[in-house]
């Protein structure tokens, strides 16, 4: 029986926060260690990725950018579920490609997941998606109650 450090791939940090220079090095040694889908199962070597993102407040509300290239456009699905925005999505290898023909290969290929909790203040009916050369933007515009306002003293 072959037992394997396993990890969630949607989740782009394994032992520390995204924001911690010397986390973002340790998690990412870790990704592509050995995984096993179960305890039968030889471990092989995978390396799971999650795509880069961006996000950007503004006062009028949060626009976040994930750097989607190669994706088509019908092979993306974006959900929002009880506050939660999760993107999904899948980045395939060509099936007419020869493996035997490459040296190496260094782009990521498979599926991804990523989640995002939308803080409050936000008006989820409003959110639009564009994709446009490779990149997904979304647009989560703040309530009206949420954007900061001039109060007029009298």
């Amino acid at each position: 029986m072959t037992h394997a450090l396993t990890r969630n791939s949607s989740s782009p940090s394994i032992f520390f926060g995204d924001r911690d220079p010397f986390g973002t090095l340790v998690n990412s040694f870790f990704r592509g260690w050995p995984q096993a889908t179960s305890d039968l199962d030889e471990p092989t070597f995978t390396r799971g990725w999650v795509p880069a993102v961006d996000i950007r407040e503004t006062a009028e509300g949060f626009s976040l950018t994930a750097e989607l290239a190669g994706i088509a456009k019908k092979d993306i699905e974006i959900s929002l579920d009880n506050g939660v925005l999760t993107l999904r999505g899948e980045r395939t290898l060509a099936e007419d490609t020869n493996k035997d023909d490459f040296r190496r290969i260094e782009r990521s290929y498979g599926s991804f997941e990523r989640s995002f909790r939308l803080p409050t203040g936000v008006d989820a009916s409003k959110v639009e998606a564009h994709f446009d050369n490779g990149l997904l933007t979304l647009n989560v515009p703040k309530a009206e109650a949420a954007k900061a306002r001039t109060i007029k003293l009298t």
